[in-house]
């Protein structure tokens, strides 16, 4: 976790506090450190559990993953997180499929791309 607390780390804002000689928030810093731990405990436990496993969107103490869930069910997917959101300290969730718009939208940015 110390190695994020660099100017290319996760925690780049309290790098550039220390730097400007701001004074740090003893409580900030352990909440972002319990968020991250917990975060990274629980992408962790979905990787091993799941093939293709991708961090979408990182922001604050919020993640948004990409699922491949093969031959699972997303009722499974649902059960497995809401029967460990105790265990992650996770306090807000969603599971859904992805939709037909996200669907279009990454065929259109492949092709923009070619």
């Amino acid at each position: 976790m110390a190695n994020e607390l660099g100017p290319n780390g996760i925690g780049v804002d309290f790098y550039e506090m220390n730097l400007r000689k701001v004074p740090i928030n003893p409580e900030e810093l352990f909440q972002w450190q319990f968020a991250e731990s917990h975060g990274e405990q629980f992408v962790d436990f979905i990787t091993n559990r799941f093939q293709g496993v991708e961090i979408v969107e990182h922001w604050g103490n919020s993640w948004r993953l990409k699922i491949e869930r093969g031959d699972f069910s997303i009722g499974y997917l649902f059960g497995l997180v809401e029967e460990n959101k105790a265990t992650f300290e996770v306090s807000e969730y969603s599971v859904a499929q992805t939709t037909l718009e996200q669907i279009f939208n990454n065929f259109a940015a492949s092709a923009e791309l070619k």
